[in-house]
């Protein structure tokens, strides 16, 4: 049987099939339904077995079927949309996988192919996936692009699946030499309403995983975890778990320790003092910062980086499915979200803008004040923000004070507490002017804001 299976995968492989690798999530529970974890199930050869193995039957009965010249429900999987792949190339490239075109089914193989293994792999399988269109039942005569097969249908499945059953009963009449139902326009709708019914269960399931996952992380606020970033975007970055396959957000507002640049071109976080790079694939440790299950959305916080990707755990499941699956059946029977990405929120860079504002820091050097800086003009040394000390000798000083502390004040008007962190004679670290000048006023770029527009006099 393997030997046949694997001959079969290999002559699907040879006709241009794209298989792709996205682990399934499944929730583990304790014998009282409660939740207690979660792991990705393996693909192992027992899967592949059974796998080709159905694949050819789904092939033979719609072969068969087309043969007699009958009208039967298809699984269908329309070819690309070219600009798409146009997008698809360009995300590659920015990637470093050098292609010219992925217009090609062979190519996107090869593109595949050259990503397993690599920290890249997820990124790849998913924008491949979300170029791809939506797999759905039709009576139309269009083949499968992704199985790279002419005919196919479900017929393995009668069971669980109505279009199984409706495979079915063609055969039943067919082997019963009683005339079979063709009405063409019936069988679209029967196609249409099992393609969207597919695709509201299989929503389904996932929210159903996710709030699951979701509640289980909201008693462990604060539980540290590997992770490995599978997503990096201009507003954070998405982090899965390696033992628990959660993934998260860090947002870019928690990276404190410096004010990091979004690479659109290399897909990285880069930091402004300390050229840290954060990019797909790279080993990091998190905790759990939020979990907000109603709008089923994960929060991490970011706790050190690792030297590389920690082995995953086994976990022993009894009931395990296959995980690699084709483009066009795939769990979600279409497009799906952000790496993202599959268990996390989305995040439009253009809808949190204002968040972003809100908590980016700015960059290392720049003052909030306003004010053009003259120190380095006139020391030649940069400002480091610490007092200079000076001698009591019993006089009034001018620029060897205290830093903000005047001598000269403006009659009327008490003097302002707040105080520059500049040294020098004056708050704004400029030259005081002379006796009769008239000071810049606050409207002005530069000026100082304790102008008042009456001129200064010596007390």
């Amino acid at each position: 049987m393997h030997t046949l299976a694997m001959t079969l995968r290999r002559r699907r492989m040879k006709r241009g099939a794209i298989e792709l690798s996205l682990p399934e999530m499944k929730i583990d529970l304790d014998g009282d339904g409660r939740v207690t974890g979660a792991h990705l199930v393996e693909n192992t050869e027992s899967h592949q077995i059974i796998e080709e193995f159905m694949l050819a039957a789904n092939e033979a009965v719609a072969e068969m079927l087309y043969d007699r010249k009958l009208i039967f429900v298809r699984r269908i999987h329309e070819s690309p949309d070219p600009r798409k792949l146009k997008d698809l190339t360009a995300f590659a490239t920015e990637l470093g996988f050098k292609t010219e075109s992925l217009e090609s089914r062979f190519a996107i193989q090869k593109l595949l192919a050259a990503a397993d293994g690599l920290p890249q792999a997820h990124a790849i399988n998913y924008a491949v996936l979300r170029s791809m269109q939506k797999a759905i039942y039709s009576p139309e005569e269009e083949g499968h692009y992704a199985l790279a097969s002419e005919h196919y249908c479900h017929f393995t499945s009668p069971i669980r699946r109505y279009p199984d059953l409706v495979v079915h009963r063609l055969l039943e009449a067919v082997l019963r030499s009683t005339p079979p139902m063709q009405d063409k326009g019936k069988l679209a709708e029967v196609g249409l309403h099992c393609s969207s019914r597919e695709q509201r269960a299989e929503q389904a399931e996932r929210e159903l995983k996710k709030v699951k996952l979701l509640d289980f992380l909201s008693t462990r606020i604060g539980e540290e975890m590997d992770g490995v970033i599978t997503g990096v975007e201009e507003f954070g970055l998405f982090i899965q778990g390696i033992d628990l396959p959660a993934e998260g957000l860090v947002h870019i507002s928690s990276l404190a320790d410096d004010y990091y640049r979004f690479d659109r071109a290399s897909h990285t976080l880069s930091g402004h003092r300390s050229r840290g790079t954060y990019r797909l694939g790279d080993a990091v440790r998190v905790a759990v910062a939020r979990v907000d299950v109603d709008r089923r959305e994960l929060d991490f916080r970011l706790v050190g980086r690792l030297a590389r990707v920690p082995a995953r755990r086994p976990k022993s499941s009894p009931k395990q499915s296959t995980t690699k699956k084709s483009a066009g059946d795939r769990s979600s029977g279409g497009k799906m979200k952000p790496p993202g990405k599959p268990q996390s929120r989305t995040r439009s860079p253009a809808k949190k803008t204002t968040r972003e504002k809100a908590v980016r820091k700015k960059p290392p050097g720049k003052e909030s004040t306003g004010k053009k800086s003259t120190l380095k003009e006139s020391t030649g040394k940069k400002p480091t923000g610490k007092k200079r000390p000076t001698k009591k000798t019993g006089k009034k000083t001018g620029g060897g004070s205290k830093p903000g502390n005047r001598t000269d004040k403006i009659p009327g008007k008490k003097p302002s507490k707040k105080r520059s962190h500049r040294p020098g004679g004056s708050e704004s670290g400029k030259p005081r002017k002379k006796p009769g000048s008239a000071p810049k006023t606050a409207g002005k770029k530069g000026g100082s804001k304790r102008s008042t527009g009456k001129r200064h006099r010596r007390s």
